[in-house]
């Protein structure tokens, strides 16, 4: 199980302080950013990130429509 917060080393041990564990987003989030540095050398492998970045945005709109799945509270900006 992965934990998320902020993590102090104390000689041989680490502390994690306000533990969490990851929610949908934070994995695609990580997933996105992955994909978006690929290092592409060709054509097909170009091809190959920009459809793995579609998976992605399609993975999301899913997520959107499934209430259970733990997300993060999106917030809604207003134009002044």
């Amino acid at each position: 199980m992965l934990v998320k917060g902020k993590v102090e080393r104390q000689d041989e041990t680490f502390i994690i302080h306000n533990p969490t564990r990851p929610n949908f987003d934070d994995y695609i989030s990580d997933l996105a950013v992955m994909f978006d540095l690929y290092p592409t050398e060709s054509k097909e492998q170009l091809s190959d990130v920009r459809l793995a970045m579609k998976l992605i945005d399609n993975l999301e709109e899913v997520a959107d429509r499934l209430p259970k799945v733990p997300r993060k509270k999106k917030e809604v900006k207003k134009d002044d």
